[in-house]
């Protein structure tokens, strides 16, 4: 992984996937949203540009989304699973993240 931008958890990059941290309650069964970061926002920006990526690959819905919940993994710091944002699953390398 990059290294670790000043104040932040992790280093967002144009390429990383990230999935919702909790089931999609409209979607039947244990669906939960993925997304991908499209373009690497500068240190100072609290936003990033995004897309929800499908099972097939297919992306739709650009948006910015703040960065704040963008995470490195799927716990809090306490150790307890995260309950809102988005937890990071592939890395830009294609690597998959620790907790995917």
């Amino acid at each position: 992984m990059s290294e670790q931008q000043p104040g932040r958890g992790h280093r967002i990059e144009a390429g990383q996937e990230y999935a919702a941290c909790r089931p999609t309650p409209s979607m039947p069964g244990e669906h939960y949203t993925r997304i991908r970061v499209t373009e690497t926002p500068e240190p100072t920006w609290h936003t990033a540009s995004v897309v929800t990526v499908y099972a097939d690959g297919s992306t739709t819905r650009p948006r910015n989304i703040n960065t704040r919940k963008l995470h490195a993994t799927g716990f809090r710091q306490d150790g307890h699973p995260r309950v809102t944002g988005y937890r990071l699953v592939r890395h830009v390398d294609g690597t998959t993240a620790g907790d995917a």
